[in-house]
């Protein structure tokens, strides 16, 4: 299984460098590679922090340009969201399409600093939590669905909308076809209290 596992990870790697390559966002595999340089482009953002200061907001409101298409409204910043923080960073590297990762919750900080990042932490984990307690007291393909949408919902939310929803189709299709495989748990109730000792 470890095996296996590992094939997976190196395929997957390997299909997102391919896709980055394809849609030409990275014609040189050296510039491909440091776009996973999250560390450094997290530690570069907080030295330089002072440029910036707490925006209270002001990245997360903005952040709803992702769901204005540009061909609809041309004048669509190409700074919005998470990317305000290349304006700063990269000038003019959101318009060209390079916009090089930092951690996930680079965002929230600069927005509230440690209380939001904590915050929002602890709000992932709710939902995540309770897509996994409904799932295991209920299963069913609609609960196994949604606790797995969940976790893959912060990659999707940074692709295309219709890389997206292609994603979106094929991933139930595949999660359907998988889940008719799987054996139906047994319909007895699992125990939920220790049977009591035998009386010798």
């Amino acid at each position: 299984r470890p095996v296996v596992l590992a094939g997976l990870a190196v395929g997957g790697l390997a299909a997102i460098m391919a896709l980055l390559v394809l849609q030409g966002s990275y014609a040189d595999l050296v510039i491909a590679l440091s776009y996973f340089d999250y560390f450094g482009t997290t530690a570069h953002f907080f030295s330089r922090f002072d440029e910036f200061g707490y925006q209270y907001g002001r990245v997360w409101l903005s952040s709803f340009w992702f769901f204005v298409p540009r061909g609809l409204y041309p004048d669509k910043p190409y700074e919005y969201g998470a990317t305000l923080i290349h304006a700063a960073l990269f000038p003019g590297a959101a318009e060209a399409g390079h916009t090089p990762g930092f951690l996930a919750w680079t965002p929230t900080y600069l927005d509230f600093g440690v209380v939001g990042v904590f915050a929002l932490g602890a709000l992932q984990g709710f939902w995540q939590r309770m897509a996994y307690e409904h799932f295991f007291r209920s299963p069913s393909f609609f609960s196994f669905f949604f606790m797995i949408h969940l976790s893959l919902w912060p990659v999707m939310a940074y692709a295309p909308l219709t890389l997206a929803l292609v994603w979106s189709v094929a991933q139930a299709l595949l999660f359907r076809m998988v889940w008719r495989k799987i054996p139906v748990r047994d319909a007895l109730p699992w125990p939920t209290e220790q049977p009591s000792p035998v009386a010798r």
